[in-house]
This record gives C-alpha cells, sequence and structure tokens, in this order.
C-alpha cells in the first residue's frame, strides 16, 4: 500500500509548542510523531510515502534523511498551503500515484492499534470512494465529533472521533487541479 502522510500545516491549535518547531517533529516520549505515522506504514508494509511540507518543511526533510525503510517522496508546498485536499492531489501527482488506492495517515495523532490491526484497501472490501477510521469519543474529550448518518460521516457533536487513518481513492481527487488550494 502507498500512504501520504499530511505535514504541511502551521500547527496553530499547538502555539509556543510549534513556534520553531513543526508539529510533525513535536517530540513524544523522545520521539518526532512523525516517526509514529512512518512506523504505522512500515507496519502495514509501505511501498512507499509522499510526506507534503510547507511550515518548517526543511526541518523535516533534515530529520527524514536517513530514512531507509521504504522510499520517502516530498513535495513541498513552496509558495502557499494547498490545503489537505490540495496537498494530497499534489503530492499524489508529482510521485505519479493518482489512480492509486492511498492510506492518509496524520503525523499529529498518536494512535498504537493492538497487534493484527491492518489497514484495508476500502475499495476491496465494501464500495466506497473514501473511507475513514473512527473510534468512540472517550469521555470529556474535546475532539471534533463526528456523527454517522446513512454512508455519510458528519462533522458536529458526535460521539465519534477521527484518529487519522484513512483510505482514499485518488480517482476522487481528480477534478482539482494539481498546485491549487483545495480543503477536505
Amino acid at each position: 500500500m502507498k500512504f501520504f502522510i499530511p505535514a504541511a500545516g502551521f500547527g496553530t491549535r499547538m502555539k509556543e509548542l510549534t513556534r520553531d518547531l513543526p508539529k510533525p517533529l513535536l517530540p513524544v516520549n523522545g520521539i518526532p510523531l512523525i516517526y509514529y505515522s512512518l512506523f504505522q506504514a512500515w507496519v502495514q508494509n509501505a511501498e512507499g510515502a509522499v510526506i507534503n511540507l510547507h511550515f518548517y518543511g526543511d526541518k523535516i526533510r533534515e530529520e527524514l534523511r536517513n530514512f531507509k525503510p521504504f522510499p520517502i517522496y516530498f513535495s513541498e508546498e513552496k509558495k502557499e498551503i494547498l490545503g489537505t485536499a490540495g496537498g494530497i492531489r499534489t503530492g499524489l501527482e508529482r510521485a505519479g500515484w493518482m489512480g492509486e488506492t492511498i492510506s492518509v495517515v496524520n503525523p499529529d495523532f498518536l494512535y498504537l492499534p493492538e497487534k493484527g490491526f491492518k489497514i484495508v484497501a476500502t475499495p476491496r472490501t465494501f464500495s466506497a470512494d473514501c473511507a475513514l477510521y473512527l473510534l468512540p469519543q472517550p469521555q470529556n474529550a474535546s475532539y471534533t465529533g463526528l456523527n454517522l448518518e446513512g454512508d455519510r460521516i458528519r462533522f458536529g457533536t458526535g460521539d465519534l472521533f477521527y484518529v487519522g487513518i484513512g483510505i482514499l481513492e485518488s480517482s476522487v481527487l481528480e477534478p482539482i487541479e494539481p498546485e491549487t488550494y483545495a480543503d477536505l
């Protein structure tokens, strides 16, 4: 499976912690967050990963300069940040991965799944162009709540939250022009 790791964001909710460091490099137990995402990809036998860069992207590139378990393709958003959908679309285009099924693993959510967890290639298991992995909202948590309404996910005050892992048929991004801003 091929992976996309969105790492271009400004980390504004982290305030002072990201003043001089991009959020994917914030350490948890001495390990930068992005390595937890790369570990998830490695456990899933990643063929490669695209990581988009913008805010302190040079620091992320430098941190990962000796990463060897699988190929990493950096997609720099130099002039302006492209948003989640624009960043994914542009990164996949640059890597030559349009037409592929991609797993998106966010580097700002620490999730250590149970042994044997597998990211399933969605189109082979049920009919969907995109699937998000959700869990029940912990008591007193402040995550963005999600509701399931039939086959749709609605943002709001629901009792589920997105764990930062999803599957995406890249064809859903074809209407978006590469190098343009688009959010999900």
